[in-house]
């Protein structure tokens, strides 16, 4: 999932062979439903923040339990801490 982590194992698998993040590495930001994903790949892009989204259900599990899609979204390392702050003040009543 590329979850950054100053721990020595991850806190996603719990692998401890881990190496430094840098720049260019894509990073977990948020899962987020379709609708909130679009809306937040769009203040990403205004902010010219580059992202890329990895869908999690599918096609297939939408269209026959018609669930909206959810989207995980990624940003360079470099980008990551300004993508986390949008992230807050687009949804801060939110926990995520």
């Amino acid at each position: 999932m590329h979850v950054v982590t100053k721990e020595n194992t991850c806190c996603v698998c719990g692998d401890s062979n881990l190496r430094e993040v840098q720049n260019g590495d894509y990073c977990f930001v948020v899962e987020k439903e379709e609708m909130w994903a679009k809306m937040f790949m769009e203040i990403l892009k205004n902010n010219n923040i580059h992202y890329t989204t990895l869908s999690v259900l599918g096609a297939g599990v939408v269209i026959k339990t018609g669930v909206q899609e959810h989207y995980r979204i990624y940003v360079p390392y470099e980008n990551l801490q300004d993508a986390l702050d949008l992230l807050n003040q687009t949804f801060s009543s939110e926990k995520y």
